[in-house]
């Protein structure tokens, strides 16, 4: 009897698998997830996520490009933008633009650690208490931002499912020259995405039918506390 462990070692050493890929493929070992509770919100920006993802193939020549986006648990509401550098300027620009045209009030943000969100764990200025622009604008329109631990991608599933989803169906598919080109793209498919995308924990509703339909029972709410 020979341990599995000996099979796999042989197959690489032997050059079998890379000659017979998908017969030889190694089967790895699941590993059990940390986090599996699942978050239920009811309330539009009652609890959101914001992420960054570097695109380094949509632009030709090489030139830098990071999508920054924005969803809502509730609702599934999102929006993204594109930028050319990832950086506080960059952040603020974003949340800015957001709080023009975002449907509801955003109560609380969630982010990953990255100098773009936080200088909780810049360690180049470890020793030196300093204030994020994005805490101060936060504060100013009081939103509260949620940091996820460090390594904890998992808690920022809904905008990690998001990325996916705009690789497959957008990103792949065009070929922008520049970035404003590029944000004319995004902008058209997250509009028609909140529009027509339906999803199953909306009952099939869209994000924009999802919230009318949300707005209309809070407003019966109130009128029937009133008399």
């Amino acid at each position: 009897q020979i341990s599995k462990y000996r099979i796999e070692r042989y197959l690489s050493h032997s050059g079998l698998r890379e000659k017979y890929p998908c017969t030889t493929k190694k089967v790895r070992k699941k590993v059990k997830k940390e986090h599996t509770k699942q978050v239920k919100i009811y309330h539009p920006g009652e609890h959101t996520q914001m992420d960054t993802k570097h695109q380094p193939h949509i632009l030709k020549d090489g030139k830098k490009c990071y999508v920054f986006n924005f969803v809502d648990h509730a609702s599934n509401w999102s929006y993204k933008r594109a930028y050319s550098r990832i950086s506080p300027e960059s952040t603020i620009d974003f949340v800015k633009k957001l709080l023009l045209i975002c449907p509801f009030k955003i109560q609380r943000i969630q982010t990953d650690n990255g100098t773009e969100y936080t200088y909780k764990y810049y360690k180049r200025h470890a020793d030196i208490i300093k204030e994020h622009p994005l805490e101060k604008l936060l504060e100013k329109h009081e939103i509260t931002q949620k940091l996820i631990p460090p390594g904890k991608k998992e808690l920022q599933g809904l905008v990690e499912r998001a990325h996916r989803q705009d690789d497959q169906e957008l990103f792949s598919r065009i070929e922008p020259d520049e970035i404003d080109e590029f944000n004319s793209y995004l902008e058209e498919y997250y509009i028609e995405r909140n529009k027509g995308r339906r999803f199953k924990k909306l009952n099939w509703d869209t994000p924009n039918e999802w919230l009318k339909n949300y707005k209309t029972t809070q407003r019966a709410v109130e009128f029937g506390h009133h008399y």
